[in-house]
């Protein structure tokens, strides 16, 4: 019943219109101009070609003003636009779309995993050179005075830095300082130490060990012998405590 009354009431203005519009124009007729002359004047022809010749009145690009470099940016500009927009191009758009956002989840997850990696591949020169492994479970074994003397030879003064401060470790272990355990980390053993006034001498060491190591950095004979006497007092003062 409602949708019966919108429909006659929607009727009955459009007709009220058409008949106010009818009215309107049987009080206002239109009336047509029959009487009048038209003259049609033609312009000069020589003028016309005179205005054609003159550059004031060219407002399009000139052919001939532009260059091989333009038209080469011109094609690309208008084939990329119509990369964009084009829906022929669809599909290519998503393919490119997904494989860019592959690549940024596959950099981010390097990014997180740098350190792993960095260990795994960047190291793997170092670690052919090692006269020991890497894994601390030597540090109750290794003869640290034999493998120093080794690598300050061999001027491989960043693995001397590592045996030192291995050393430095096994100390503070001796001295019930610490706990060792393999998976350990620097930071957990400074931990341990809170409290202890020898802490802040560790965690210079920690702080000198970690810059040369896991840095990379490129030690001289003159800068590895300020090192070794840093790491030489801290467990000479160690062993003044047994």
């Amino acid at each position: 019943m409602r949708i019966f009354f919108s429909t006659l009431f929607t009727l009955t203005i459009l007709l009220f219109s058409i008949n106010l519009f009818g009215a309107e124009n049987t009080r206002h007729p239109v009336r047509f101009d029959s009487d009048s002359v038209i003259t049609i004047r033609h312009p000069n022809a020589e003028k016309l070609a005179d205005f054609a010749k003159n550059r004031d009145f060219i407002y399009g690009p000139n052919p001939q003003a532009v260059s091989l470099t333009d038209r080469i940016e011109y094609w690309v500009w208008e084939h990329f636009i119509k990369f964009l927009f084009l829906r022929r191009y669809a599909v290519i758009r998503k393919i490119i779309f997904y494989v860019f956002i592959a690549v940024v989840f596959a950099y981010i997850i390097f990014r997180l995993q740098h350190a792993t990696l960095n260990g795994t591949f960047y190291t793997s020169k170092n670690r052919a050179a090692l006269a020991f492994q890497e894994n601390p479970e030597n540090i109750r074994s290794l003869d640290f005075s034999k493998e120093i003397t080794d690598a300050e030879s061999a001027k491989k003064f960043r693995l001397a830095i590592r045996l030192l401060f291995l050393r430095s470790l096994k100390h503070l272990e001796h001295q019930q300082f610490v706990k060792w355990r393999p998976e350990k980390t620097n930071r957990e053993y400074l931990a341990e130490l809170s409290g202890n006034h020898i802490q802040a001498d560790f965690r210079e060491i920690v702080t000198i060990y970690e810059y040369a190591w896991y840095g990379n950095f490129k030690i001289n004979r003159s800068l590895y012998r300020q090192i070794s006497d840093i790491f030489r007092q801290f467990d000479q003062h160690l062993e003044k405590r047994s």
